[in-house]
């Protein structure tokens, strides 16, 4: 919801792999997607430390903290050796 159309995205990724190139012979790039129910007690602190949320109004929040009721972790996890 907050992160639809953001064509920073593959930049960034391109970006971390140049930097991690520059310093490490890539070995690997294992990928690893899960999704995660948020709970009550999660749900303020990961709604506040999302930097797209951060000026968003007191009724945006709302609404999306009524809307959130899982998370998907994607990552893509580097394995190399020091150059």
């Amino acid at each position: 919801m907050l992160f639809l159309n953001r064509p920073d995205r593959a930049d960034g990724r391109e970006l971390t792999l140049d930097r991690f190139r520059k310093h490490h012979h890539l070995i690997a790039s294992i990928p690893l997607t899960y999704t995660l129910p948020v709970t009550e007690n999660m749900l303020d602190s990961l709604v506040h430390m999302t930097p797209l949320s951060w000026h968003q109004s007191g009724s945006s929040l709302v609404s999306i903290q009524a809307s959130l009721s899982k998370i998907t972790i994607d990552v893509e996890i580097l394995v190399g050796t020091i150059r």
